[in-house]
């Protein structure tokens, strides 16, 4: 039997008959995490897609504000 510790301070009990098997444990583990962690990694980072999606609603809506505004000056001047 050995002991893997987590990072959030969990103890694991594995059981392995020997070096060999203890070592397949290990490296699974190993591999696993770093699936996880890369995959992680990925979800985070926009792509150039939702990038341009971003910048066409940030343009829209400060063309809908523009409006609002030029349309509020109009028909203030419009008044006198």
């Amino acid at each position: 039997m050995f002991v893997v510790n987590s990072v959030n301070g969990e103890l694991y009990k594995l059981r392995a008959s020997d070096a060999k098997e203890q070592q397949f444990w290990i490296t699974q583990l190993q591999a696993c995490a770093r699936r996880h962690s890369d995959s992680s990694a990925k979800v985070n980072e926009p792509t150039a897609r939702m990038i341009l999606i971003m910048l066409i609603i940030y343009f829209l809506i400060v063309v809908i504000i523009l409006n609002i505004f030029f349309n509020c000056c109009y028909y203030y001047y419009k008044t006198f």
